[in-house]
């Protein structure tokens, strides 16, 4: 695999394009073959005033089939997984208020479902094409400036969009007749395990050598398949940690992970539901050197 970038700059717009060629050899059973591989990408960051730039990107991405397309490399090369993704966005401050809001958007062509049990799939399967778009947003800010000490705020959003837009050969009446989080698929519905809100809330307070913080984390419910029929409720966890600088370079911490003991479903693979971790407790100690 070898891949080549560069940073081209004109003024106040900085363009970075790259290239990377894949070249995979197969062997399966008896079976030899190879596929040669190769993408494209590009990113620019464009700076509109000294505090506000403006950004995007346009990247392919490619998954190469598994080990059984040694048996055939000509039908393999037409299934190779392709996405498109797009993004583009604007960050910058207002006064103390930093901000950042991009919107994205994936374009999935030959979707492969690789065989595995965390996922349910006993199969690999060509779904067909889907995408997924979407919008993010966040907010940070220090409100302790007036106090003498730090007080960090910031607030994140995710809203996500997705959709099967085709399907692929194995379907019958309209549904994809796949096994695990692909099973009954149709042209319209969402992907499984993708929420559609995701929200993230983090503050903290700030001392010469003392720091502490919680994070909210939330996530709307989610489909389980792509069938669409069954959900599994919504949730949040809340964390707290909190770190002491003993000396230039040493730091002892101590972390708690969903501090209030919230019982919730996270998933219901592989082969039943699975539970959010409970209450964890941490301490150790950072060493810099």
């Amino acid at each position: 695999e070898l891949y080549l970038t560069d940073t081209i700059t004109i003024g106040s717009l900085n363009v970075t394009p790259g290239i990377r060629y894949t070249s995979v050899d197969y062997t399966y059973k008896t079976s030899k073959g190879s596929l040669d591989d190769t993408l494209v990408g590009i990113g620019a960051n464009y700076e509109l005033a000294e505090s506000t730039i403006l950004f995007a990107g346009l990247h392919q991405g490619h998954a190469m089939p598994g080990s059984k397309a040694a048996q055939n490399t000509a039908t393999s090369k037409k299934e190779i997984e392709e996405s498109v993704s797009f993004e583009i966005g604007v960050r910058g401050a207002l006064g103390k208020l930093f901000y950042e809001v991009a919107f994205f958007n994936t374009d999935f062509t030959n979707l492969l479902a690789a065989k595995s049990v965390s996922t349910g799939v006993n199969n690999t399967y060509n779904v067909g094409d889907a995408s997924t778009s979407g919008l993010e947003g966040f907010l940070a800010a220090d409100l302790g400036e007036s106090f003498g000490i730090g007080i960090p705020v910031s607030l994140s959003a995710t809203f996500t969009d997705s959709e099967f837009d085709t399907l692929g050969p194995d379907t019958a009446g309209g549904t994809f007749t796949g096994s695990g989080i692909y099973a009954g698929a149709e042209v319209g519905n969402s992907f499984g395990y993708i929420p559609d809100t995701q929200l993230n809330f983090r503050i903290g307070l700030e001392f010469d050598k003392k720091s502490t913080y919680l994070n909210y984390h939330w996530q709307d419910d989610v489909f389980t398949t792509a069938g669409n029929t069954e959900t599994i409720d919504s949730y949040g966890v809340l964390d707290w940690s909190g770190f002491y600088e003993v000396n230039d370079g040493i730091t002892a911490f101590a972390k708690v992970t969903n501090l209030t003991d919230s019982d919730y479903a996270h998933s219901n693979l592989p082969r039943g539901y699975r539970p959010g971790a409970p209450r964890i407790w941490s301490v150790g100690m950072e060493f810099d050197f």
